[in-house]
């Protein structure tokens, strides 16, 4: 008898794309002369296909090194990788720009999925970052239907957050990231 996996070895998100259950985070990696190597031997030697990366973890460049590397020496095609990464409460006010940014950091044309990472940035003590999730949604969706983003999620909203978010979303967040580890109470 066969052992069957207990963790699909991908999931269909309600946008219809396909997204690994098992990605490489790429928090903490941030040797230039290391981990380029350390992403691109992920890649092509353990077969990652989900890789998440973060503006706020400053290593996006290192992750496109790797990626283009990947693509470059034929290893793996874009279309094979799911590349996530993330709108920091900085960013809220102009996401486009962010967005940019990262893909040219990333060295891609468009990201698989782009999180809101941390609501935090919606009660800031300064009023002047402070601004309603539904105009931060709207612009991604727009960056969406411009063919830059491919699906949008979250990171880290709580039930309520994501009832409200619900309740407008012509582009309904289709991840909810949420951190889990051994050091997490």
């Amino acid at each position: 008898m066969q052992q069957q996996d207990l963790l699909p070895r991908t999931m269909t998100l309600s946008t219809g794309q396909v997204i690994p259950t098992c990605g490489l985070g790429t928090f903490g990696l941030k040797d230039a002369e290391k981990h380029p190597q350390v992403i691109y031997d992920a890649i092509v030697q353990c077969g990652y296909r989900l890789l998440d990366a973060a503006t706020i973890y400053r290593n996006e460049e290192l992750v496109g090194q790797a990626i283009n590397r990947a693509i470059t020496d034929g290893s793996v095609r874009r279309e094979e990788l799911f590349v996530v990464t993330k709108l920091w409460m900085d960013d809220f006010h102009d996401p486009e720009t962010a967005l940019r940014t990262s893909l040219s950091k990333l060295q891609i044309e468009y990201i698989d999925c782009y999180l809101i990472h941390w609501p935090a940035g919606f009660w800031t003590a300064d009023p002047a970052n402070r601004l309603p999730i539904h105009v931060i949604w709207r612009k991604l969706e727009d960056l969406v239907d411009a063919g830059l983003i491919k699906t949008l999620g979250v990171s880290n909203f709580n039930l309520q957050m994501l009832a409200d978010l619900l309740c407008y979303a012509r582009h309904k967040p289709s991840v909810n990231e949420i951190e889990l580890n051994p050091s997490i109470p």
